[in-house]
């Protein structure tokens, strides 16, 4: 086989030498017709062109599958190389797709808190506008109840001084004042009846 050729041709002449040697030195055909065999001299082992390059395809196919199991290792740590990349980049975008989403759903949350917080602070001024109304209208209201209960039981005579002594005081000038007989009249009549109110005045 080519793998004892290709032994013998990397020893060298001397293992082959010896072993000739010791091959003629025991042949029996020398033997029985007188003839020792001193020495073999074998000075060169050189194999021809053709055995050379059956020797050497070997060597070449063994080189190229190691060529071609080195390029198949680089595509592969290439292919696993980008796998790991196109995993690492997907990964960080639906990181990043997730921090967006929940940056989204805080800002709405926000947007929703201030406009809950601006209602009810609308809320609580109007109905403490209401209230301070309320409260206005019903002190204006109770005041104006209790005057219409002190004029109404005044006499006459007297409500009649008071609207007169009010219009007074919203005038700034009086030019002219008619009194008719009539009314002199009345207004006398209700004085004599009511004596001790003018009199307390």
């Amino acid at each position: 086989g080519q793998a004892p050729v290709r032994a013998l041709l990397d020893a060298g002449p001397a293992p082959l030498r010896e072993r000739l040697q010791a091959v003629v030195a025991a042949d029996p055909a020398l033997i029985d017709i007188g003839v020792a065999a001193v020495t073999v001299r074998l000075t060169n082992l050189t194999p021809t062109s053709e055995l050379e390059r059956a020797l050497q395809t070997p060597t070449f196919e063994a080189l190229q599958q190691k060529a071609d199991e080195a390029t198949f290792e680089r595509r592969a740590l290439a292919v696993e190389k980008e796998r790991a990349i196109a995993e690492n980049e997907m990964a960080t975008r639906t990181e990043l797709a997730r921090r967006e989403k929940l940056l989204i759903a805080e800002e709405a949350e926000n947007v929703r808190n201030r406009a809950t917080g601006a209602a009810e602070a609308q809320q609580v001024e109007a109905a403490a506008e209401a209230e301070r109304i309320r409260t206005v209208e019903g002190a204006k209201a109770e005041a104006e109840r209790q005057r219409i209960a002190i004029y109404r039981d005044l006499p006459p005579a007297i409500l009649l001084g008071l609207a007169a002594q009010q219009l007074a005081g919203k005038l700034e000038k009086i030019e002219h004042v008619n009194v008719t007989p009539d009314l002199l009249a009345t207004v006398l009549g209700e004085f004599r009846k009511s004596p001790a109110v003018i009199e307390a005045r």
